[in-house]
């Protein structure tokens, strides 16, 4: 069975604002789907997919950032 969740349920599963989700729906970035009086429904297990998805990319994305800190600290360092 389908689940669906309101703005608000979503932003609280991804621990964002509901702004940001309004903002992500409004972009195409995350899946939306619109009530006939045009709210924003979510359903959860494309939230919870998103989520998975999107928090791998977060998380190579942090690793690149850490490896050009250190790429930079060890280019000062060896510049004395």
């Amino acid at each position: 069975m389908k689940q669906w969740l309101s703005l608000s349920e979503a932003a609280k599963i991804l621990g964002v604002h509901p702004g940001t989700v309004r903002n992500w729906a409004d972009q195409g970035k995350i899946p939306v789907h619109r009530t006939p009086g045009g709210h924003r429904r979510f359903l959860r297990q494309e939230v919870e997919f998103w989520q998975q998805a999107n928090s791998a990319t977060s998380a190579n994305e942090n690793e690149q950032v850490i490896r050009n800190a250190l790429r930079m600290t060890r280019y000062r360092v060896s510049e004395g």
